[in-house]
């Protein structure tokens, strides 16, 4: 039986199908970074607000959680010690 090998598209189905596609997955993964979530301990809140050298390295991120890069999670370690 032969096989069917089908024409390409057109570019504007081409088109058609990458709208739709980014459509149906609007939200991208960050791979790159940890989200953490921040119990509700007053002490560890009062760390992180005010401190520059932490607001280099941390994402303030919704309803108690951080975002940090796999890169500064050595830094934020070290300065939450």
């Amino acid at each position: 039986m032969p096989r069917f090998e089908p024409a390409a598209l057109p570019a504007i189905w081409e088109q058609l199908f990458q709208i739709l596609l980014a459509r149906l997955s609007p939200l991208i993964t960050e791979p790159d970074m940890v989200v953490f979530k921040i119990n509700l301990e007053e002490e560890i809140r009062r760390l992180l607000a005010p401190d520059p050298a932490l607001r280099e390295v941390v994402l303030t991120v919704e309803r108690l959680r951080i975002a940090v890069h796999q890169t500064n999670l050595k830094k934020l370690a070290k300065r939450l010690q």
